[in-house]
């Protein structure tokens, strides 16, 4: 059986024309708890130069910078191909065009492309079958609506954006796809412009991460901006403005983008290109400010409890379920140092319990009634697992009012004087669970001295 002895704590880097944001371990990390949450950021049309971290000096991007800054460039990461569908098949795939099933921007009217087949396995299918939470957005480009590679086909919890790599010509779309359900803006039709595409794509992608943030659910993330792919096209807001005036002395021979096609037209294109690049580097920083808005703890553990808004207006992410355990362990044990301990429960109580174990080094099991999710069940359970665990921890709600008579399913006639009971409950104050203990001469402890030192700890932050 697997034993859990360490966290994950978080770096990132910039490739190319597509950033991620990935965790490295401190440690050998076991826990299936514990593993890195994954943000792919894929930008289209986006030249190796038209980035500062690569040499670009007229178009800013100052949060694309920090990144790189902040890990590495990759200056040998090449696109899968020249053009949208098959570089995106080779991606989701990992095989190069020769061996990928779409090899062209094979086009399906009235919406759509080629679909890859039924079942097949992409980079959705393999987080989803790791435990992640996996959601899409932006431009897909690999299936028809309906078709048997639309993203809830191929492994994908979520998806928001566009189906068709074509209509993503098209930055005031009439329609999107919020997962298989079409969702209408009839404010952008002849000619309404009302819904920019890449606000409501990017604000669907941020409340994803922040979900599962929450729950602790590890996930990944795959943004798939068309930004900054023609139609040069965006509000013109101030950093447009900004881009107009300092283009202003562009050469008298540019032209305005004239409509074609599916293209629609623009007055300044040199600005309307920057400042679409810039607004791609704003939705990296608002990315890049979500995960900085957690502390070190919340972090690390995956899961949020308290929220401070700052003087300047951000709100900042804390987990004071930690500084109440380390206070609650310390009451318990006394200074001793179990060897092993079992921890009743997977869920996000549960993630800051296994945060302070690893961070006193003890190593532990998990129980859960979901074997995908715990070293054991409560079916499968062995006896010598209760024994030679001297620390257990009930981070489940088993035993909560009304149901105060219950207690975790566990073989309680193998603990002796030597074990150390901690429940998270504490009303009431003696559980079930801690009964069972106290009867076989176990030290035990309920959640009071948590959950004091937890509100102490909130209050602080609070008024920081």
């Amino acid at each position: 059986m697997k034993s859990h002895t360490s966290m994950l704590r978080l770096s990132g880097y910039i490739a190319g024309t597509a950033a991620a944001a990935t965790l490295v371990s401190c440690g050998t990390a076991k826990a299936p708890e514990s593993r890195p949450n994954v943000i792919y950021i894929m930008a289209d049309d986006l030249g190796y130069a038209d980035i500062t971290p690569y040499g670009q000096q007229l178009i800013e991007t100052p949060n694309i910078e920090r990144l790189a800054a902040q890990g590495m460039l990759l200056t040998q990461c090449y696109a899968g191909c020249t053009v949208s569908a098959p570089s995106r098949a080779s991606l989701m795939t990992g095989l190069h065009t020769g061996h990928t099933y779409v090899r062209g921007n094979y086009e399906i009217d009235p919406e759509g492309q080629c679909p890859m087949p039924a079942g097949t396995y992409t980079l959705g299918t393999l987080f989803s079958n790791a435990g992640y939470s996996t959601g899409a957005f932006g431009k897909w480009g690999l299936g028809y609506p309906g078709s048997e590679s639309v993203p809830s086909k191929v492994g994908f919890d979520r998806f928001y954006g566009y189906n068709c790599q074509r209509m993503a010509h098209t930055y005031y779309p009439d329609h999107l796809w919020d997962d298989d359900r079409r969702v209408d803006f009839p404010e952008n039709v002849d000619p309404g412009r009302q819904t920019y595409s890449q606000d409501i794509i990017h604000a669907k992608a941020l409340d994803f991460i922040h979900e599962n943030a929450e729950t602790g659910r590890p996930f990944f993330a795959y943004l798939a901006y068309t930004l900054p792919h023609a139609e040069l096209c965006l509000p013109h807001d101030e950093v447009y403005q900004h881009y107009v005036e300092k283009f202003k002395d562009a050469p008298a021979d540019a032209k305005p983008w004239m409509t074609n096609g599916d293209y629609g037209t623009s007055e300044h294109p040199m600005a309307s290109f920057a400042a679409m690049v810039s607004r791609l580097d704003r939705y990296v920083g608002e990315v890049m400010a979500l995960l900085d808005d957690l502390s070190y703890d919340a972090r690390l553990v995956g899961a949020v409890n308290c929220v401070r808004r700052t003087a300047g207006g951000r709100l900042v992410g804390h987990n004071t379920d930690v500084i109440g355990l380390r206070a609650a362990f310390d009451c318990l044990l006394g200074g001793e140092q179990p060897s092993h301990a079992l921890v009743l429960g997977t869920g996000g109580a549960s993630q800051a319990v296994q945060y302070v174990l690893a961070e006193r080094g003890i190593p532990f099991d998990l129980m859960s009634r979901d074997a995908a999710k715990g070293n054991y069940t409560y079916d499968n359970l062995p006896c010598e697992a209760v024994e030679q665990s001297r620390l257990i921890v009930n981070a489940s709600p088993v035993g909560t009012y009304p149901a105060v008579d219950a207690a975790p399913r566990i073989p309680y006639g193998y603990l002796t004087p030597g074990h150390y009971l901690l429940d998270l409950v504490y009303n009431p104050p003696l559980t079930r669970f801690l009964d069972l203990g106290r009867q076989r001469g176990a030290r035990i402890l309920n959640g009071e001295v948590m959950f004091r030192r937890q509100a102490e700890a909130s209050w602080r932050i609070w008024n920081e």
